[in-house]
């Protein structure tokens, strides 16, 4: 079970990271071609593109804070 449980970490370690890194090049994106990156995900999700790229600047921070409260460790690397 704890090697499920650590492969499900490093899952979520990655996603969030992902979305994380994806803001700035949406910012710079979106002053050149006036587009977001995240309209895809909008069309897929009840959600509009501002709301997606607020939580995807905010998730990455969000999961690291949890993952501290939980473990008590801090630290960027996945467990």
């Amino acid at each position: 079970m704890h090697n499920i449980y650590q492969r499900l970490n490093r899952l979520m370690y990655v996603l969030t990271l992902l979305l994380f890194l994806i803001h700035p090049l949406n910012m710079i994106y979106y002053v050149y071609e006036g587009y977001s990156l995240f309209w895809p995900l909008s069309k897929f999700l009840p959600y509009s593109k501002n709301e997606i790229a607020l939580a995807s600047l905010l998730i990455f921070p969000s999961y690291l804070i949890i993952r501290w409260v939980f473990t008590g460790r801090f630290t960027i690397k996945p467990a």
